[in-house]
């Protein structure tokens, strides 16, 4: 007696060839395939076991929009009617509401003016939306968005709901700004007032003093690469502070800090234009590459020696501390007197630890201490005010000529 042959379609149903009858049972000779359900899967010897595989990524999982198979003919006659409102509300209501402050816009696909609310999404997702586009959100997606009630007794760090009982104070950029305060459960106010401590000591450095004193006494702002050499050394405290009074910003359920967010990205971004610009115009071959840096710790030797737009310096910082070691080093705007300025820009763009910037800044300082020197300096004066390079002089005798190389 003959037995099937099973053999598998690619998804795991058992699929026999029932030979004809009075015909040889070859492969060649073997009817068409047709399924036969209920017939047990005879696997021959020899034969591998039929491995069952899911559909391809062709097959079509869902039908329509999100939400469809739960909504019934009048929810999704609202749904439409709701849609078809607010395409045209746009056009319509432009000369509406008055809007002053983006953190009140409702945070739908499409601009809206009407009056928001904050509403949390199924539980995780806090989002601000006007009354309709709640009720569009809330029948396409299916999810409940419940009211978040504002309530002064309870902690403003997002997601806590214990009683506050401190009070975080953070500081303007200037002494003209108003000062803005979180109010705080005794658990979060630990946590940020590290933070907060932090943003204190960026925000009344004496280079960042500096650099925010000059552009306010300043009518008309400065130049961005005389800036930049100038008050380099705020760079990465400007930066700091920036981070600080971000994260800060996304981590409360009200932000009050918008404006001094505002203050120090401009001089973050004022620092970091005369960083860019600086570049362009004093670099040279190799200026890009990474430096051999001359620390050996492990925290820091891979990133010293990198260029940086953030942490860069370090090196103009260490130089206002030990002037008294560095005097006529730099002038009082921050260019070095007697290294030429390229290679000075070489080293204050890129990434130092302390150990790195002191270390070069006493190779610096000898660099300086030969250059002062009498005949070196009426060689420099002789090849700053000669445009060709060819220099006669009489040995022997004989007249030669000489090139000096910069």
């Amino acid at each position: 007696m003959l037995r099937p042959r099973i053999v598998s379609p690619g998804y795991g149903t058992p699929i026999a060839r029932v030979p004809s009858p009075g015909l040889s049972a070859s492969p060649s000779d073997q009817g068409p395939v047709m399924p036969v359900m209920g017939v047990p899967s005879v696997r021959p010897q020899g034969q591998m076991p039929a491995t069952p595989r899911a559909p391809g990524p062709s097959v079509p999982r869902l039908m329509g929009d999100v939400g469809d198979r739960s909504l019934s003919e009048e929810e999704r006659r609202q749904r439409e009617a709701l849609k078809a409102k607010l395409a045209v509300r746009f056009s319509e209501e432009w000369e509406g509401r008055d809007i002053f402050k983006l953190e009140e816009v409702c945070q739908a696909r499409e601009p809206c003016w009407n009056h928001t609310q904050r509403y949390t999404m199924n539980g995780m997702l806090s989002v601000r939306l006007c009354r309709d586009h709640q009720r569009l959100a809330k029948l396409v997606l299916g999810v409940p968005l419940s009211l978040e009630t504002r309530n002064e007794r309870i902690c403003e760090f997002k997601g806590c709901e214990e009683r506050q009982s401190l009070t975080l104070q953070m500081r303007g950029l200037t002494d003209a700004e108003e000062p803005y305060r979180y109010l705080l459960c005794p658990e979060h106010y630990g946590k940020i007032a590290v933070r907060a401590q932090r943003y204190d000591e960026h925000q009344l450095h004496p280079e960042v003093s500096d650099a925010v004193q000059e552009i306010v006494d300043h009518f008309k702002l400065p130049d961005r690469v005389g800036f930049f050499m100038k008050h380099g050394g705020a760079l990465r405290r400007v930066a700091g502070a920036l981070e600080i009074v971000t994260k800060l910003e996304a981590s409360v359920k009200y932000q009050r800090g918008e404006s001094t967010r505002i203050s120090w990205e401009r001089l973050l971004y004022f620092l970091q234009e005369g960083f860019d610009r600086s570049g362009h115009e004093h670099s040279r071959i190799g200026d890009m590459e990474r430096m051999r840096p001359l620390c050996s710790k492990p925290e820091t030797v891979q990133k010293c020696g990198w260029i940086s737009r953030v942490k860069a310096g370090r090196l103009l910082t260490v130089a206002r501390e030990q002037q008294g070691e560095l005097a006529g080093l730099l002038d009082e705007e921050g260019i070095p007197t007697r290294i030429p300025r390229g290679v000075w820009l070489a080293f204050l763009r890129k990434e130092w630890c302390g150990v790195c910037a002191t270390m070069f800044m006493e190779r610096l300082r000898e660099v300086h201490g030969f250059l002062i020197r009498q005949g070196v300096q009426e060689a420099m004066e002789y090849l700053g005010e000669t445009d060709v390079y060819q220099v006669r002089h009489k040995r022997g005798g004989t007249l030669c000529t000489g090139r000096f190389q910069r």
